[in-house]
């Protein structure tokens, strides 16, 4: 059985190669440059006129952390948290929230359950911040790796002191938000098998209002058992993507042409991702952001999107100055 399912992933992922800036030659490198992409649906605040002002917006943000994930998604009276950072940038997340005038989130959304995506959860409970649900798609048994701490076990000993149901989700089950379609996507029960990592098992959220989306990639691998099986399955195209694994961790580059995104958010620090924006630019896709200079906010009203980040005083000189990689 194990080996069938083996099977099973290789043959999905036959019709996509997988190629990273760091696996290929110059030569093969330089024949990626195309010319950037011109934006049609994401724009920078300086390129645009404002939404109306009755416009219904859904919105994102991007919490300003380092190698870790936390992001609200709002619209109407609907909010969800994906995923809540490190235990250790607590204090980052619990400021940013109560910056917005939150003390709860309808959805407590984890990804996956390592430090850097549920670290945060146990904290934010202890002062006080409530969620409606904890939604997760991974077993509540689950264990990577008996000699790590038992972050997930912990977190659900967590929720269940303070009273907080879980709801447990699968691949294409959709998350009731209003009017923005959310849709969860992992790799289907038959191709999972022994020895696939948290990172290989996470969840991906698509978002969807009007004709405009994004996509949220948590810490999925291009290996076959994630973003090569996943873009083989299923239509993953978006505006907007989140560079899988805070950007620290190869990609492969048909799995990113077949998302084609106009913009790409990182988790992490420019310094950090050096190789990831290489491998951007060579393929004509210049417009990006990084977290830790800010908090991001991107914006749609269904026809367009909003990019804006309040750039952090002590990132300004950073950002300033920055230059991309050649």
């Amino acid at each position: 059985m194990k080996f069938m399912k083996r099977l099973l992933c290789l043959l999905a992922a036959l019709a996509l190669p997988v190629l990273s800036a760091s696996g290929a030659s110059a030569e093969a490198a330089n024949n990626w440059i195309i010319p950037p992409k011109e934006p049609i649906r994401v724009f920078f605040a300086d390129e645009t006129e404002p939404f109306p002002k009755d416009a219904e917006l859904l919105t994102l943000r991007v919490f300003p952390l380092q190698g870790a994930d936390c992001m609200l998604l709002s619209f109407g009276n609907h909010t969800m948290l994906v995923d809540a950072g490190r235990d250790t940038q607590f204090d980052t997340v619990y400021k940013g929230l109560q910056s917005l005038g939150l003390s709860s989130v309808e959805y407590m959304f984890n990804t996956h359950p390592h430090s850097d995506h549920i670290g945060g959860v146990r904290p934010l409970l202890d002062a006080g911040f409530t969620f409606g649900t904890f939604m997760t798609v991974f077993p509540h048994n689950f264990i990577e790796n008996v000699r790590d701490y038992d972050w997930f076990g912990e977190t659900l000993r967590s929720l269940e002191k303070h009273n907080v149901p879980i709801t447990d989700l699968k691949t294409e089950d959709k998350i009731p938000f209003g009017g923005p379609d959310i849709t969860v996507y992992r790799i289907p029960d038959e191709y999972i098998y022994d020895g696939l990592t948290g990172n290989e098992l996470a969840a991906v959220l698509m978002v969807r209002w009007g004709d405009c989306s994004v996509l949220l990639t948590a810490d999925i691998e291009p290996s076959t058992d994630s973003q090569i099986l996943l873009a083989r399955l299923y239509d993953l195209k978006a505006d907007i993507l989140k560079y899988p694994h805070h950007g620290m961790s190869k990609m492969a580059a048909d799995f990113y042409r077949e998302v084609d995104p106009e913009y790409t958010f990182f988790t992490h620090g420019a310094g950090n991702t050096k190789e990831a924006q290489a491998l951007l630019i060579h393929n004509g896709y210049t417009r990006m952001s990084f977290a830790t200079w800010g908090m991001i906010t991107m914006q749609t009203d269904g026809k367009k999107w909003i990019v804006s980040q309040e750039i952090l005083p002590e990132k300004k000189e950073v950002a300033d100055t920055y230059r991309f990689p050649e």
